[in-house]
């Protein structure tokens, strides 16, 4: 397992960030609402903690303060002057917003600070705002609290107002993506069967250079292996295709989650190859870049569902010439179950789902522009992208 941050000298990236940061822990000055937003994956709960470490500790011994690590990091768990929440499962439930209020106070605390970190913050119900932000009006000397998000517009403005210090996280630049995984790997002892540079571009470049999603790839590897590049290609298909096939569900089932799904995933051509094999199964034939498993799954999945949304929905992705999330979006909410009344019925029966997939997978529609469609174009193995790339500097 990749090493966890227990400094924020640790930290890669951020580098602005992270000396402000550094700068008012220094002089005591650390603004006592902050909130910490950007992409999944982008280091903000990690960050968040380690902050409050260093608040909580700064005036005390250096064995507290890896007390305080071994807890807070490396196992996840609260302390008594850091407490830890998930605000997702709070929602409505009163007992838990009353648990989250209580804990607005240092009594109890060996170090007379507290930081209370709230994670998940995007999925905070209405009413668990309303009861935040009215404990935030009057903070006790001594507290702070954390709002870690990846998504500011879901929070209420009045309750973004109250925080003093947004800090956004984006995703790293390529020679910081870089490092980590270059770091990842040297940890974990894996090596290839291609150049160590192209494996880690090609890493980073699925990843989207998200350090969370950087090091959970290379963590799936066993310890000081040899990888192949079948092995790199087949886990990010198989991890794709996990993708793709969660997004089915999203498609005949909630519509607003759906779309906070969508605008989360990383899509690329690879992406758009695992749809139309999804695609294919879906419409009751078999994919042989799935797994036996995922066919199976997925044609149960099918069995009593209308075939109309996944089909619609992947000639539009298909069809694209440039794959802007917002057309994505915009093609997952046409194409949701929850529209087919609206839409001109589609017949799709068994004669024609062979064709329909031909058609999918080997011409997918031109959009207006007359573009070639990625999805009409073969993806490349790993071999052939190695054969005719560039050789990356690190």
């Amino acid at each position: 397992m990749a090493k966890k941050l227990r400094t924020l000298d640790d930290v890669v990236g951020h580098r602005s960030l992270v000396q402000y940061l550094k700068k008012h822990i220094e002089s005591d000055s650390i603004p006592n609402v902050a909130i910490f937003y950007g992409e999944p994956g982008t280091g903000k709960s990690s960050v968040a903690k380690l902050v409050a470490i260093e608040i909580t500790t700064r005036h005390e011994s250096k064995e507290l303060k890896e007390d305080y690590i071994r807890n807070v990091v490396d196992n996840n768990e609260a302390t008594d002057s850091i407490k830890l929440f998930n605000m997702s499962e709070i929602q409505e439930k009163e007992e838990e917003i009353q648990r989250v209020k209580a804990e607005i106070s240092v009594a109890f605390t060996r170090t007379k600070r507290k930081v209370l970190i709230l994670d998940e913050a995007h999925n905070m119900s209405k009413k668990a705002q309303d009861a935040i932000l009215t404990v935030l009006e009057h903070l006790p000397t001594g507290v702070f609290v954390f709002i870690c998000t990846t998504e500011m517009d879901s929070l209420r403005q009045a309750l973004q107002s109250r925080c003093k210090a947004p800090f956004r996280f984006s995703n790293l630049s390529d020679s910081d993506a870089r490092k980590v995984a270059d770091k990842v790997i040297t940890e974990h002892g894996i090596t290839f069967d291609i150049t160590r540079e192209m494996a880690i571009a090609v890493i980073c470049n699925w990843a989207n250079n998200q350090p969370r999603k950087i090091c959970n790839l290379i963590e799936n590897f066993d310890q000081g292996t040899l990888v192949t590049s079948k092995d790199l290609e087949l886990f990010v298909n198989v991890t794709n295709a996990a993708a793709v096939i969660e997004l089915l569900k999203y498609l005949y089932g909630s519509l607003t989650l759906g779309i906070d799904y969508v605008s989360s995933l990383n899509v690329d051509d690879v992406f758009i190859s695992i749809l139309i094999e999804v695609c294919k199964v879906a419409l009751g034939y078999t994919s042989n870049k799935l797994s036996q498993k995922d066919n199976l799954y997925i044609a149960g999945f099918m069995q009593e569902r209308d075939k109309k949304p996944i089909l619609q929905f992947t000639t539009e992705v298909a069809g694209l010439g440039e794959l802007r999330k917002r057309r994505i979006v915009s093609a997952f909410m046409r194409s949701h179950i929850s529209y087919s009344g609206i839409m001109e019925p589609t017949n799709v029966s068994s004669g024609s789902a062979a064709e329909d997939a031909r058609v999918i997978s080997e011409n997918a529609v031109r959009n207006a522009n007359n573009l070639i469609p990625r999805a009409t174009k073969s993806v490349p193995t790993l071999e052939e992208m190695f054969a005719n790339a560039d050789i990356i500097e690190m």
